[in-house]
């Protein structure tokens, strides 16, 4: 019932209730143990986790993550589309990919998230194009704020439309891909607070 938990996090993955909720409640549970957060892009954090000066990171995991992390998925939701408001796509409410073809594309780097690229890349590449790369950006907040401002379009977790962030349009995207939450630790941690934690979580069958 004491101790420290080292938890990591990206941006994105703050905005996720189970998240949230998951940090409320081992809170509310076990108010003696001393809960350090840590924000990072996804990249930073797997190494930080596997440096062990973290004990849990929310993630978007990739298979190679698998090795030598235990990876529980804990939320799942479609990706959508965020348009500058003024862009003549903007004004409805679903569009299919292969309409920004012609659109430079926003995204963090793959060295930096490399999951929510490939995702995006992958789906433009089905829809039967390759995506136009224009400015990079860290994180999934500068992503929609580039956006905001018209400097090109992206495809963002569902979770991204809660910014309301003015100047920027989001739309569901036909048949669109899937962005995946995950938390991760290592599988040699043997932490009882970290057990105390997990037991906090809801993961998706």
């Amino acid at each position: 019932e004491t101790g420290t938990l080292r938890v990591g996090f990206t941006g994105a993955s703050a905005l996720y209730p189970a998240v949230q909720s998951s940090l409320r409640n081992f809170r509310r549970a076990y108010p003696e143990v001393d809960l350090s957060l840590e924000e990072a892009n996804t990249s930073t954090l797997v190494r930080r986790l596997e440096d062990r000066i973290l004990d849990v990171v929310f993630i978007r995991a990739t298979a190679r993550h698998t090795d030598d992390f235990r990876v529980l998925r804990v939320a799942q939701e479609p990706m959508v589309a965020v348009l500058p408001a003024d862009h003549p796509l903007a004004k409805g409410a679903e569009l299919h990919l292969r309409a920004l073809r012609d659109e430079a594309f926003i995204l963090t780097p793959r060295h930096v998230g490399p999951s929510s690229y490939d995702t995006v890349v992958t789906a433009c590449r089905a829809a039967g194009f390759e995506p136009r790369l224009g400015q990079v950006a860290p994180q999934m907040l500068s992503v929609v704020s580039l956006v905001s401002v018209g400097l090109g379009v992206s495809v963002v977790p569902g979770v991204m439309r809660s910014l309301r962030l003015a100047g920027s349009r989001f739309l569901n995207i036909e048949g669109g891909p899937v962005s995946e939450l995950s938390v991760a630790h290592r599988r040699d941690n043997r932490s009882k607070v970290l057990a105390h934690f997990l037991a906090h979580l809801t993961p998706m069958p």
